[in-house]
């Protein structure tokens, strides 16, 4: 049989299947095939010696109502580094979701899910800071929405900074956990950074499955306490499966909070973006996604637990394991290829501190559905 696309000479690495070696990759269609590694036929051969072979990326928090929000990025422009799915956290609520869904998720080539804002309408402007009342929360029409686009939706969002929720603190919060128990099936991600409360009641309230997201920000109240040491509310909540997310962006990470924590082993379970308008593919704190991951393989972290932050773990929240962040045959054909290369570069933080580091990750080509749809001018050539 001749196969559409063969990835040679690739380190391929998998967390899914405890993969780190090198491997041929077949696609055939717009699935990943089996071939253990016997001698096949392919109408395109990529040679990927001295690179490595990843399931496309997967950016968990990103703001992708392009056209319908200022913070919001057009999805498709992530295909170059690598993403192949996304999920938006929460640009759109639930007055504005199906023209989110019509005109951009049905319309790009990742494949998307979404958090509804438990604002009526979601994000609209940087300089807008929205505020969250309960009396707002449409229970029904959640109920209908979730009801008509039952795997698109994971869940609500809710911002817990002073700024939006004032002095309503942490009965907003519970609202939207009871909210999320209301309709069933529902996820809540909670944006934490400057909050009105110790950073361990919020944890305390989430429930297995829920996202603490910007978990190493250095505004206001941080994961660490006075001590420096990570809140035990905090370990606890990871401890029971509270999904902790790093979620840089331009104004939610410290260095000096992110390595107290990793000293103490705290690992943040997914890597993502949180990618707006305002950083993309220009910032020194979160240009893209594998910046980001050059900057935690500088801050310690090996490339299994990134790969898996990038991969395996976002895939399986958004109940997509077997489908996507893996090579395994018959996920979608879903591929990142990319170099690891000595090269200084500078990461800043909120303080507008830095850390210099010496890798970064490199796209040479990234395949959607088994369609090549970047390739770095100098690779494969």
């Amino acid at each position: 049989m001749d196969y559409d696309i063969l990835i040679k000479n690739g380190h391929v690495v998998d967390t899914t299947v405890g993969l780190n070696a090198k491997k041929d990759i077949a696609i055939l269609g717009d699935k990943i095939v089996n071939i253990d590694n016997v001698a096949v036929n392919a109408r395109h051969i990529v040679n990927a010696e001295g690179c490595y072979v990843f399931p496309g990326l997967i950016d968990y928090h990103t703001h992708i109502y392009y056209g319908g929000s200022e913070f919001a990025v057009d999805p498709d422009l992530m295909l170059p580094s690598g993403v192949t799915s996304a999920v938006d956290t929460g640009t759109c609520g639930y007055a504005n979701f199906e023209v989110f869904y019509r005109n951009i998720i049905t319309n790009s080539l990742l494949k998307i899910r979404s958090y509804l804002s438990v604002n009526p309408g979601g994000l609209f402007d940087p300089k807008y800071h929205v505020n969250y009342y309960s009396e707002f929360f449409n229970a029904p029409r959640i109920i209908r929405l979730k009801d008509k686009y039952r795997d698109q939706i994971l869940g609500l969002k809710i911002m817990m900074s002073k700024v939006n929720v004032g002095e309503y603190g942490l009965d907003l919060l519970e609202a939207t956990i009871a909210l999320a128990d209301e309709i069933g099936d529902m996820n809540v991600v909670v944006h934490t950074t400057n909050p009105p409360c110790n950073t361990g009641e919020i944890a305390d309230r989430l429930r297995p499955g829920d996202v603490f997201c910007h978990c190493f920000s250095g505004t206001g109240n941080t994961i660490l306490g006075e001590d420096n040491k990570i809140s035990e509310k905090i370990i606890k909540a990871k401890e029971r499966g509270v999904i902790f997310d790093a979620a840089n962006g331009m104004s939610h990470y410290c260095h000096e909070v992110a390595e107290a924590a990793v000293s103490q082993g705290f690992i943040p379970d997914i890597i993502s973006t949180d990618l707006v308008s305002y950083s993309f593919n220009t910032s020194k704190r979160a240009r893209s996604l594998p910046h980001l991951m050059s900057k935690y393989l500088g801050l310690g972290l090996d490339l299994n637990t990134i790969i898996k932050s990038v991969t395996e773990t976002p895939a399986k929240i958004m109940k997509m394991d077997g489908t996507i962040g893996t090579l395994e045959a018959g996920a979608a054909a879903d591929v990142a290829i990319m170099k690891i290369v000595d090269k200084k570069v500078l990461f800043e933080d909120i303080n507008n501190t830095y850390r210099e580091y010496n890798k970064l990750f490199v796209p040479q080509m990234t395949i959607c559905d088994g369609v090549v749809v970047y390739c770095c001018p100098e690779f494969n050539v």
